[in-house]
């Protein structure tokens, strides 16, 4: 769940509280496997990454799936404020 203002996030309907849901469609499948990622960019971006998949039982009927992200940046406006641009 992503909370925030109603407005800037769902539009500007009364019957909507300030979230959203981000439902992701990747499937688990029966084998151990994963990806570890890291990136960086202008603006000091760092963006690291994480998905893991494995089977939690012995005759693999039960399986998990875990996805994380961390995103941090500064933006190209933060820059302009501080040179005065």
């Amino acid at each position: 769940m992503i909370k925030g203002p109603s407005g800037t996030l769902s539009g500007s309907q009364v019957s909507i509280f300030g979230c959203a849901m981000n439902l992701v469609t990747k499937r688990s499948y029966a084998a151990f496997g994963g990806e570890v990622g890291y990136s960086m960019g202008s603006f000091e971006l760092s963006r690291a990454t994480v998905d893991i998949n494995t089977p939690l039982n012995q005759d693999k009927s039960v399986l998990l799936r875990f996805n994380a992200v961390n995103h941090q940046q500064n933006s190209s406006n933060e820059y302009r404020k501080i040179n005065g641009l």
